[in-house]
């Protein structure tokens, strides 16, 4: 028997426990709906703060640093005589996307 097999087998080996036996423990019946609380809407992409901080350098390159207000992703764009890219950074991802322009 492998170890998942042994695993599985204590597992469906446990008592359900269908009624507790003290009565001061409230039934499912009684326990109250969840109370609604306020739920904000997440703020809209489009609508957030921006920094942006565009740099043309000697080497005929423009880099555009775009960062959102209150988060940890900044998007990069650089932008050449024939070819353009973007890197975008989040706090678990990074991807980069290329293009050239003939």
């Amino acid at each position: 028997m492998n170890k998942f097999q042994n695993i599985k087998s204590k597992v469906e080996s446990v008592p359900l426990i269908v009624s507790h036996p003290d009565a001061s423990v409230p039934s499912a019946d009684a326990i109250p709906e969840a109370t609604a609380y306020d739920e904000k809407p997440l703020p809209d992409p489009s609508e957030s703060p921006k920094t942006v901080t565009e740099v043309i350098s000697d080497d005929g390159y423009t880099r555009r640093i775009i960062h959102l207000a209150g988060s940890a992703n900044q998007e990069v764009q650089v932008f050449g005589d024939n070819s353009n890219a973007t890197m975008r950074r989040t706090p678990n991802s990074l991807s980069v996307e290329a293009h050239n322009v003939l």
